[in-house]
């Protein structure tokens, strides 16, 4: 049973100006949802080509690979999906995160707390004016 959820805004009002980074949600049914909204998508690909780091775990992985940010990229996921991941032509790690070419990915195990970890970092980087 799904349980009604709030929202701060819609994803047509979102942009990458406003933000620094975007997290990919993990689990299995909302980053399969996700990667059927064309404006997530579009928004995943901003944050690349503005140079802007996309965070992504579990399941997520698709979101990446249908904006068609994959190919040619290291990334990690739950083992689920390394065969769409490898498909898509990215490089599988079976590793708990990884770092590549602005993109985080974090296996659903142990990698999320490096993610987390990892992003407060970068955040206090932006703050201190250091990225």
């Amino acid at each position: 049973m799904e349980r009604p959820r709030s929202v701060d805004c819609a994803f047509d009002e979102v942009s990458e100006a406003s933000y620094d980074a975007l997290v990919l949600p993990g689990g299995l049914r909302s980053p399969d949802r996700l990667r059927s909204e064309p404006r997530v998508l579009a928004l995943a690909r901003d944050f690349i080509a503005r140079r802007k780091t996309v965070a992504a775990w579990d399941h997520a992985g698709w979101i990446l690979v249908d904006a068609g940010l994959a190919t040619g990229r290291r990334m990690t996921s739950c083992a689920a999906i390394r065969t769409d991941l490898q498909n898509a032509g990215a490089i599988w790690l079976d590793v708990p995160l990884v770092q590549d070419q602005g993109v985080v990915t974090a296996d659903s195990r142990h990698g999320l707390e490096g993610l987390v970890q990892l992003l407060v970092r970068m955040s206090c980087d932006v703050v201190q004016g250091r990225a």
